[in-house]
């Protein structure tokens, strides 16, 4: 299910050639070590943590700037698909905080593995800071 509201402070967007309804928790899980409520990513998720440790690594490295948001079915989720004019070709993963320059270097060379494994294109990968401006209407006076 697609996450169009939602609260975090950064964004990661991976637009690939594939709709990623088919897989974008299992290459967040891959990429970042974090996985949804629901179990799915679990085992991709496992696979990063375990190549954390084999680097001497923190398995929790990247999973700990990533914000969980709710989705329509009420499940906590790293990451949801992603209309960017592409039909959902692209997902979205949610982070609190920045990832410093190494740690966003792993997840890209990680996505770009789980890519080149599984045959997607990945066509880029690009991190947000998210900015909310507010803007004052007049509604009423007397």
């Amino acid at each position: 299910m697609a996450i169009s509201n939602f609260n975090c402070k950064y964004f990661c967007v991976v637009s690939t050639d594939r709709y990623t309804g088919n897989f974008e928790r299992e290459l967040c899980g891959y990429a970042t070590g974090a996985s949804a409520e629901c179990g799915v990513g679990d085992r991709a998720a496992e696979d990063m943590h375990e190549h954390l440790e084999e680097l001497g690594l923190d398995p929790d490295l990247i999973n700990g700037y990533m914000s969980y948001q709710m989705c329509d079915t009420g499940i906590y989720r790293p990451v949801s698909i992603y209309d960017n004019d592409d039909g959902h070709n692209s997902l979205v993963m949610f982070f609190d905080e920045e990832l410093p320059h190494d740690e966003f270097k792993l997840m890209c060379d990680r996505i770009h593995d789980y890519g080149r494994e599984k045959k997607i294109e990945i066509k880029s990968i690009k991190f947000f800071k998210r900015q909310i401006t507010i803007v004052d209407t007049e509604v009423k006076s007397c």
